[in-house]
């Protein structure tokens, strides 16, 4: 028994010595990955923006690398809210070899409009959008490597700071005047039109489509919105419409 327990003991000491030294080979191989800056190309799309980074990683170790994936997420620092996901797989890079990792981000305007908290940060409040990104790989066929690094991004909103007034119709009056002051603090141009309902939610009429240019500022504007009298209650809310490239977004920015 006492020679069989020795024995054990040898044996159990030169796996560990064995288990060191492939540790200590799979750390100083690991530390031979390269993951490169990668490059980036946008696409607008009909609603949006896609963006197509494309991920170098040169593996100049001893061992496979497999199940290199990339996660991102989009995340509205002012509430919160995820807005956008993208996962991406890359099956394996082999020893001595490279690899490229395909990685698509959809930022989908419409997509966004189904949470109305997410959308009414973007629409009226300069913000920043955080980009979470979470990669994890297994080297050597064992070990799990998973890193996470985020970085941030302005948004400026198409109607910054907005404040609205309304002007009732008089007697014998078909319209109601909202007056407007905003800034469109956004990159971009787009088109919008107010929309008067009453407090049953039936729409009483729209104004005219107007334009704003990036940089633009409305200082106490006055739009018109001809109503349909018969269904005027004295109280309801007002409706942006907004049409960016071919998505359409609508928000209710104040009751009355």
């Amino acid at each position: 028994m006492k020679v069989a327990a020795r024995a054990l003991s040898i044996a159990l000491i030169l796996l560990s010595l064995l288990m060191g030294m492939l540790l200590l080979t799979v750390i100083y191989s690991a530390r031979r990955i390269r993951i490169e800056t990668p490059t980036v190309k946008s696409e607008l799309t009909d609603t949006g923006t896609r963006l197509i980074m494309e991920v170098p990683i040169y593996n100049e170790g001893f061992h496979d690398i497999t199940d290199v994936e990339l996660r991102t997420d989009i995340v509205v620092e002012l509430t919160g809210d995820v807005i956008a996901t993208s996962t991406s797989y890359l099956p394996m890079v082999a020893k001595g070899g490279e690899g490229r990792l395909v990685h698509v981000v959809e930022f989908d305007l419409t997509e966004i409009a189904r949470n109305e908290r997410a959308l009414r940060a973007l629409m009226l409040n300069n913000t920043n959008l955080i980009v979470v990104a979470s990669l994890s790989l297994v080297y050597a066929y064992m070990f799990e490597i998973s890193l996470e690094a985020n970085a941030s991004s302005p948004w400026g909103a198409p109607m910054s700071g907005l404040v609205m007034a309304l002007e009732p119709p008089g007697p014998g009056e078909d319209e109601i005047t909202a007056v407007l002051s905003f800034a469109n603090n956004a990159s971009f141009g787009y088109n919008f039109k107010l929309e008067a309902l009453n407090e049953l939610g039936y729409s009483l009429g729209n104004s005219s489509l107007i334009y704003v240019d990036p940089g633009a500022s409305f200082e106490e504007e006055a739009i018109t919105i001809p109503i349909n009298t018969a269904l005027w209650t004295g109280s309801g809310s007002i409706r942006v419409h907004f049409f960016i490239g071919r998505a359409c977004l609508a928000l209710e920015v104040m009751t009355y």
